[in-house]
């Protein structure tokens, strides 16, 4: 026979479920973090970057903003942070589905500097996102007291989670000239003695087509500047990394089965560990001109293989990437 309980009926503790949301809003600053640190918009799931309507670079900021903010919630607020945290690891789970099924060897949800296979994101993500339900917050959480103190709490957080990736994660501009320092800004100029520069450049090539080769920006990036435009006219330029397979295959096919006279120029991009990368590029078309862009600490976004074509005019025509053939 059940006793009566003049308090009413009990809760169940708290404590597993503040556990469990310590954990997920852990692992999520965690990853924020090193992508603000290290990461490159690279490191970001091709699909994110296409649904995105803001820039490659806004919306690489964008993310590390979020997760921050969803973590300072389910810190601050518990009871109003683990739906926050629900949700963001059914994207997650989601997106790393998505990656495994494309085959893809890394998340980048760690930054740049972390390799970790989707597979083995998925199953910490999924775990996490198993203990967080299965300790059941909207149950077992008390309701929330002081909300307006823990709001005013939140908003300098907030500000910071914005004003940090938009600071500190900033493109790198290398000008014609070496120009005087300046404040800091949205853009960095680029000390060009130094082996490598700190930072990430995004190549946007649907903006070279019909200009002459001295006025796009990969020129400027080229080791030593200008390399390119030394170069006899005409001239087929591709752009390739070491490590790209289908770099390999297209470069291979060139090699084999050359389509005219003119002279062709290879522009590799180097890997963010450019030392330690694979280099499956073994064979190069006869009498090409090699040329190597500059090392970044956080990468180029930029698709390879891509190719334009330089006319004796010296204007940049037939800007493309080269897709795959399966």
């Amino acid at each position: 026979m059940s006793q009566f309980n003049p308090a009413g009926p009990s809760r169940p503790s708290p404590a597993p479920a503040r556990l469990a949301i310590f954990l997920c809003l852990a692992w999520l600053l965690m990853g924020a973090l090193a992508k603000l640190f290290t990461g490159s918009p690279n490191d970001l799931p091709k699909t994110i970057l296409e649904l995105s309507p803001l820039s490659t670079y806004d919306t690489f900021r964008g993310a590390i903003a979020a997760e921050i903010c969803i973590a300072a919630i389910a810190l601050i607020w518990p009871r109003l942070g683990w739906m926050f945290l629900t949700a963001i690891y059914v994207v997650f789970i989601g997106v790393l589905s998505q990656l495994i099924a494309d085959g893809a060897k890394t998340c980048g949800c760690g930054g740049s500097s972390v390799s970790i296979a989707p597979w083995v994101m998925m199953t910490i993500d999924g775990v996490l996102l198993l203990l967080l339900l299965a300790s059941r917050p909207w149950k077992t959480l008390p309701k929330t007291n002081k909300a307006i103190l823990r709001a005013i709490t939140l908003a300098p957080i907030f500000v910071i989670a914005f004003i940090l990736p938009w600071t500190y994660f900033i493109e790198v501009v290398i000008p014609p000239e070496a120009p005087p320092a300046g404040p800091n800004g949205t853009e960095t100029t680029a000390a060009i003695e130094s082996d490598v520069i700190d930072g990430f450049k995004e190549f946007r090539m649907e903006e070279w087509e019909g200009q002459m080769i001295f006025d796009i920006e990969l020129g400027q990036f080229t080791d030593p500047a200008g390399s390119l435009e030394t170069l006899p006219a005409p001239l087929h330029v591709i752009i390739y990394r070491k490590s790209c397979e289908h770099c390999q295959e297209h470069i291979a096919e060139l090699a084999t089965n050359p389509t005219g006279e003119i002279p062709i120029a290879l522009v590799r991009v180097p890997e963010i560990d450019d030392d330690n990368a694979p280099d499956v590029i073994e064979l190069k078309p006869e009498g090409h001109f090699p040329i190597e862009l500059r090392k970044l600490s956080r990468g180029y976004g930029i698709p390879t293989p891509s190719s334009f074509d330089i006319g004796e005019d010296f204007m940049v025509t037939n800007v493309m990437e080269i897709k795959h053939d399966h």
